[in-house]
């Protein structure tokens, strides 16, 4: 099985921009939506936190496009679920064919 067949989910990139001042002088920020690439995610991590109410923390492994510019302050949208980038996206290189076949980033759920 090839890598471009593993990318088979829609991931929308989306990139937080500093915006304008609210009434309270702090600084918003603006989401601006990069574009659509094909990927694939796996979770890698769960951890369950019990206070007053249950937390749930999980991490995920997504695979990218080559080609895709992501950051580490950027956020993901798959199958209607927002992530958000860990740390800066790793790039492997293959040595046998010269290229980055694809770009690894961890990620960890937002919303959703």
């Amino acid at each position: 099985m090839t890598l471009a067949r593993l990318l088979n989910k829609t991931v929308t990139v989306q990139r937080r921009l500093l915006g304008s001042d609210d009434v309270y002088g702090n600084e918003t920020q603006d989401v601006v939506v990069v574009g659509d690439v094909g990927g694939y995610i796996e979770q890698t991590d769960e951890t369950e936190i019990r206070d007053d109410r249950a937390t749930y923390i999980s991490t995920h492994l997504v695979l990218l496009e080559a080609d895709t510019q992501v950051g580490p302050n950027d956020r993901l949208e798959i199958d209607g679920v927002g992530y958000e980038v860990i740390g800066q996206p790793f790039r492997p290189w293959n040595p046998r064919t010269r290229t980055v076949p694809h770009v690894e980033c961890r990620v960890r759920v937002v919303e959703g």
